[in-house]
């Protein structure tokens, strides 16, 4: 299963995207060596860790049935 969505916000472009449990964002915002490894971004995604697991936790669950027939060459 695979998503994306492409978002403007003001002069930034968002991209998020997922691919079974994983989700990945992508923000064009330029950020200084010095706020890439403040640790701000880290901070930010444990402020809001208990919305998220809510948020997570109300996904519909899915079975992945795979086809044992039909191999990727």
């Amino acid at each position: 299963m695979h998503w994306d969505f492409q978002l403007k916000a003001e002069n930034a472009d968002v991209y998020i995207c997922g691919h079974l449990r994983e989700v990945h964002l992508i923000v064009s915002e330029k950020l200084t060596d010095q706020e890439r490894g403040s640790g701000a971004i880290k901070a930010d995604f444990s402020r809001v860790a208990k919305e998220k697991s809510a948020i997570f936790k109300s996904f519909e669950k899915y079975i992945l049935f795979q086809n044992k027939y039909a191999r990727d060459s």
